[in-house]
């Protein structure tokens, strides 16, 4: 049998990547080509390189755990303390321990034209991108399976080109090639960085003070908080609101009675805002500023953002000035 094989990330759990490819090794199973991300990035190199799982596996047995690591700056007891946060560059480890043990290895320094495969890697650090990509793939799959079984027939999706074999490896191999490129496309050039407060217009007076709180907690974000205090004159408000949604990372919810009584909100705002969190990795904190009935709103299956038996009206001002800050600081950890 021969496969394409994907190995996805999860740290220190991927040891268990060695068990894994033992086993597919002692049924035959080889390998067309390899793409892996993060910590699955090291077994996939290793087998690419021509390291047979059964040395992974005695790797994963006999080697210190710690050395997966690497050496502290500082030595062993400075390093202990953290030094190298205190000191520029700030790095705790002068090399991945993994770099180390690859190279031992595989027997060398070997670059990706050694490689005994193709073998493809990638690394992203923003943790929502990451989220909405994969969000993506499931409802394109799921769109494409939807379409195939509107024709009625799986009979009718082309044949491989090539015959046998091969010919699947290629299909494979293409298609994998353009879903990479249409992620790293979607991946560079869709940003969300705006916070979009929704609210009632009765409610005006809470946005005022969540805009200041706001303001002060996202001092140091390149980042906007938006509310349609800001459109512009004669602006199509509507497709301003829905064109400030596709740039939004975090929706502030002010829920009260006028906010669950607004046919504007629960059609248009609520309901892109809610796709956008299925699909697109928006986030949303919502806050009980008046008791509701919330529980029979989309809202009930979300966590909010302050205490429901304590909504923000009931409380004196240092404790309203707390739960606003705490709420201010969700929003900020939500936008990292």
């Amino acid at each position: 049998m021969r496969a394409h094989l994907v190995l996805g990330a999860g740290g220190m759990k991927t040891l268990g990547y060695a068990g894994a490819l033992a086993a597919l090794a002692d049924r035959g199973v080889d390998y067309a080509s390899i793409s892996a991300c993060s910590a699955g990035t090291f077994f996939g190199a290793c087998l690419c390189a021509g390291v047979p799982p059964v040395k992974l596996v005695d790797s994963v047995l006999s080697t210190d755990l710690r050395r997966y690591l690497g050496e502290p700056v500082g030595g062993p007891l400075l390093g202990h303390l953290g030094w190298g946060n205190w000191r520029w560059p700030r790095a705790r480890f002068k090399e991945a321990g993994m770099v180390a043990l690859f190279r031992e290895l595989a027997g060398g320094d070997p670059s990706f034209d050694d490689l005994l495969l193709p073998f493809a890697t990638i690394g992203v650090e923003k943790r929502g991108m990451l989220i909405a990509a994969g969000r993506l793939a499931v409802e394109r799959c799921l769109g494409q399976l939807a379409a195939i079984t509107a024709e009625s027939s799986i009979a009718r999706v082309p044949p491989p080109t090539a015959a046998g074999p091969a010919g699947y490896d290629a299909m494979a191999e293409n298609g994998a090639s353009e879903v990479m490129a249409r992620a790293n496309s979607r991946l560079s050039s869709e940003v969300r960085d705006r916070v979009f407060i929704s609210y009632a217009r009765a409610d005006r007076s809470w946005v005022d003070s969540f805009q200041v709180v706001l303001k002060g907690t996202l001092r140091s974000k390149l980042v906007r908080v938006w509310d349609d205090s800001q459109l512009g004159s004669g602006s199509a408000w509507r497709e301003e609101i829905e064109r400030q949604l596709k740039s939004t990372k975090v929706a502030l919810l002010l829920v009260t009675n006028s906010f669950l009584a607004s046919d504007f909100i629960k059609d248009v705002e609520l309901k892109a805002i809610l796709e956008a969190a299925r699909g697109d990795g928006l986030v949303i904190v919502w806050v009980l500023v008046r008791q509701c009935d919330w529980q029979s709103s989309e809202l009930e299956a979300l966590n909010c953002a302050n205490d429901t038996r304590r909504p923000l009206n009931s409380l004196n001002q240092a404790d309203l000035d707390e739960a606003m800050l705490s709420i201010a600081r969700q929003v900020r950890l939500a936008l990292s």
